[in-house]
């Protein structure tokens, strides 16, 4: 599973999960923020929060 919450303008989020039983989780308030989330294997978790402008994230994760 995942979600997005986004308040502001020209955000971008995207989540990529490749396996089982994975959950992420991005929320970003402000403007101008990028956040990517890459999972793959079984079970990986993320949350990851954006507060300002112009920030920019990246995960990647792995679980066996």
């Amino acid at each position: 599973g995942a979600g997005v919450s986004q308040s502001g303008e020209g955000n971008v989020a995207g989540v990529f999960q490749r396996g089982r039983g994975h959950s992420a989780t991005i929320s970003q308030n402000g403007n101008n923020n990028t956040y990517g989330i890459f999972q793959f294997g079984r079970n990986t978790s993320t949350t990851a929060t954006q507060t300002g402008d112009g920030k920019v994230g990246l995960v990647f994760q792995g679980g066996w």
